[in-house]
């Protein structure tokens, strides 16, 4: 024979000991229950600490916050009476602090700045700590000197980092400018500036050395003096990597003297002050 449920009568409540038990028994449940969720928190905190960052922003917008210069140093000098670099005749370059970390901008965009300092290459460089392994890394790893990997700027993203970053939205950081910032970062003599613009192997190490003028001199009244040597120079190189950009060094010259915002990235600076 069934029962139905709503016919059933009421079921009669437990005894007066039984209930009193389960009063007392509630708050042991209740403290277990806050335990064991305050143990996987710890757990948890834990194990963020410990695995690897699983997204590119988590740890390396920090390490940027912590040195916006990714480990990278000044260059060290000679005492004056040896051979080498001279912290007397290093070339006065622009202080133009960034807005985000007030570290040096030496003109550069930004957000292009901004790229930079967050992809790993820059931070690897910090590795190099002399002018030649620098220009050595020049000469194996650049083949354009736009701001941007080409192809890459001006593509929108709507994934979740582009919000994050603020990278994705412009474009992917240029290898040219990566280096650029690093021998900025060396604080390069006079000698050594002069080595980049007459480097007999890679006309991409002498366009670098051409955009190290520009952007960052601080006596923008010398920039002629260094610059009109090479306004007649036919050796060839491609702006962006592809024939369809083929140019000269005379005329990257003449375009960097004439060009408001050499290659779209100098930041909005009026100021020129020395560095530091």
């Amino acid at each position: 024979m069934t029962h139905n449920k709503c016919d059933a009568s009421p079921r009669a409540p437990p005894p007066r000991a039984v209930r009193a038990s389960r009063r007392a028994a509630r708050p042991a449940r209740l403290g277990r229950r806050r335990a064991a969720r305050r143990a996987g928190a710890v757990a948890a905190a834990d194990a963020c600490a410990v695995a690897p960052r699983r997204y590119f922003f988590s740890g390396r917008l920090e390490a940027v916050r912590q040195d916006p210069a990714g480990g990278n140093r000044t260059q060290e000098y000679a005492e004056p009476n040896e051979e080498g670099p001279h912290e007397a005749d290093v070339v006065p370059l622009v202080k133009i602090a960034d807005p985000v970390h007030g570290a040096p901008a030496f003109n550069i965009n930004p957000m292009l700045l901004e790229g930079i300092r967050m992809g790993d290459r820059f931070w690897e460089l910090a590795k190099l700590t002399t002018f030649g392994e620098v220009v050595d890394a020049i000469f194996y790893e650049v083949k354009y000197v736009t701001p941007w990997v080409p192809g890459t700027h001006g593509k929108r993203s709507s994934g979740m980092q582009s919000a994050v970053r603020g990278v994705s939205n412009a474009g992917t950081p240029g290898i040219a400018y990566t280096m650029l910032l690093k021998l900025f970062l060396l604080r390069l003599t006079r000698d050594q500036v002069r080595s980049l613009l007459r480097h007999p192997d890679s006309p991409y190490i002498r366009a670098i050395g051409f955009l190290y003028l520009r952007l960052g001199l601080y006596d923008f009244k010398e920039l002629w003096a260094w610059f009109q040597p090479y306004l007649g120079d036919d050796d060839q190189f491609f702006i962006d990597g592809t024939p369809a950009t083929a140019t000269t060094i005379g005329e990257f010259v003449r375009r960097l003297m004439t060009d408001q915002a050499p290659l779209a990235a100098r930041g909005h600076s009026k100021k020129r002050r020395p560095a530091e």
